[in-house]
């Protein structure tokens, strides 16, 4: 996975107006899904644990929705 340097914080919950679903699943992955009602965009991810699932679930979104 690529390393990115921009903070993936709370600013891209607020910047892209969504929220997250966090789940694990059966063998402990974590699936971490964005959806926005306000501009019609969703991505999702799977991790080892909360951090890489969130860090890739925004690396996936800016690739789909790159300008």
């Amino acid at each position: 996975m690529r390393k990115t340097t921009k903070s993936t914080g709370t600013n891209f919950l607020k910047e892209n107006k969504g929220a997250l679903k966090i789940s694990r699943t059966q063998d402990g992955a974590y699936q971490v899904a964005f959806n926005s009602p306000v501009t019609g965009r969703t991505s999702f991810a799977y991790g080892e644990n909360f951090k890489r699932a969130y860090n890739k679930m925004v690396f996936l979104y800016n690739l789909k929705y790159a300008n």
